[in-house]
């Protein structure tokens, strides 16, 4: 479909309600801490493995990829290589380009952005490079709001990367992140990804996990998909040490279907291209189990 036919497809949904029912096809949501580019890894700066991540990206084809730590140079790389993405998201320093970044990249002939924005994990959430809690660095999460091209459905994305250090800080700022979906999203189903610096049992994922006043609930990807794995995402670049800790989520509303997820540990060259794995998930719009066999009985429990 070209995007003539999808504008027009969309115009349609949008004006009549029709369209949607017949183009309503799955999409992949990631989420990628790429490690700043400014550190100093030896083999692993990102000078030598910059082409790994541009690869991973490319083998990982997500329509939406939420990115975590980069600098404004290493997206402009990235947006080199793979022209089908507009960036969408803001700088921790300043919220323009001084420091690490929480970057969406969206493919551009899947989805047009509606509304963007970003917010500080502080006390002070307009004032973006604030720190209020007890963070090592300011923290900041961008929204966007996306209209698929195809069936004129609409989805928000969170895209958050939460401090290492402050256990206060991850637990207030995940508090942070569902008052503004319960504020911003309304009905609308919503996606929340990142390097939350928290494993699953951890009060930060129970607080973004947790049904709130108006029924909504958000879903942790891989375990629905992968029940009973033990599986980490943070390796640190460590080729010999199994990753056992899974700090970075794909949390899907459960009014959208989930037709798988993982974490994809390939290596590129005999190396990993970040000291993060990659988390994606496979999501269709209908709330109904689409998948067959043994994941649409877990899925319809």
């Amino acid at each position: 479909m070209d995007n003539l036919t999808r504008l027009c497809c969309l115009l349609a949904a949008v004006l009549l309600g029709g369209c949607a029912s017949a183009q309503q096809q799955p999409f992949r949501a990631a989420s990628f801490n790429i490690r700043s580019g400014v550190l100093f890894d030896g083999p692993d700066r990102w000078s030598a493995r910059k082409h790994r991540v541009i690869e991973m990206i490319a083998e990982l084809d997500a329509d939406v990829l939420a990115v975590q730590e980069a600098r404004s140079e290493q997206i402009r790389e990235i947006l080199d290589a793979h022209s089908r993405y507009v960036a969408i998201g803001a700088h921790r320093g300043n919220g323009k380009l001084r420091g690490e970044g929480v970057i969406t990249l969206i493919d551009t002939d899947r989805f047009m952005v509606a509304e963007a924005g970003v917010f500080a994990l502080s006390d002070e959430p307009d004032r973006i490079g604030s720190i209020t809690w007890d963070n090592s660095y300011p923290r900041i999460c961008a929204w966007s709001r996306l209209i698929d091209m195809d069936s004129g459905e609409a989805v928000r994305i969170y895209n958050l990367h939460l401090d290492h250090k402050g256990r206060d800080s991850r637990e207030r700022s995940a508090r942070l992140v569902r008052q503004h979906i319960e504020q911003r999203a309304a009905d609308e189903p919503v996606l929340v990804m990142g390097d939350f610096n928290a494993i699953e049992s951890s009060e930060p994922v129970f607080h973004l996990t947790s049904r709130d006043e108006s029924g909504r609930e958000l879903r942790d990807s891989f375990a629905i998909a992968n029940p009973g794995e033990n599986q980490g995402t943070f390796t640190g670049f460590n080729l010999n040490s199994a990753a056992h800790k899974r700090i970075d989520f794909v949390l899907v509303d459960a009014r959208l279907g989930l037709l798988d997820a993982g974490i994809d540990q390939r290596t590129v060259d005999n190396r990993y291209p970040s000291d993060h794995f990659p988390v994606w998930a496979d999501i269709a719009w209908s709330a109904s189990p689409v998948a067959s066999g043994e994941f649409a009985s877990v899925e319809s429990e």
